[in-house]
């Protein structure tokens, strides 16, 4: 069984007009877990742009990844825009993740980092 931690993102006040689109990315994460039987150790969720990972919540899920080695298997969005908007600073944060030995995927997309090329593929989440 995968441990995962969940992360939902949004970027202004403005996003949550209607229903609450944080709890709309959990609640989606939560059922794709149950679905695949991985088992969900954190959630994070913020409110916060996507344009650098220097973000409050991403931080603290980071700093809980590096100091609790081997608890987890994958951090878990609900796409890839959620965790970020540049895909460099993705392709850079993949790699830090992969030294603490955790992926980061996404419920929509199945992402894969391509050789030391850094070409980012992603297409259809196929579990």
């Amino acid at each position: 069984m995968k441990k995962v931690i969940i992360y939902s993102r949004i970027a202004t006040i403005e996003d949550i007009e209607g229903p609450n689109p944080l709890n709309r990315q959990e609640e989606e994460l939560i059922v794709h877990c149950r679905t695949y039987n991985y088992q969900i150790i954190g959630a994070y969720r913020e409110m916060f742009s996507g344009k650098t990972f220097d973000r409050p919540e991403w931080s603290k899920l980071k700093s809980y990844i590096k100091n609790n080695p081997g608890e987890i298997d994958m951090v878990l969005s609900t796409n890839l825009n959620r965790i970020i908007r540049n895909q460099i600073l993705f392709m850079n944060e993949v790699e830090v993740f992969k030294g603490f030995g955790v992926e980061i995927q996404t419920t929509s997309e199945k992402i894969t980092l391509m050789d030391n090329s850094e070409l980012l593929k992603y297409g259809p989440t196929i579990d």
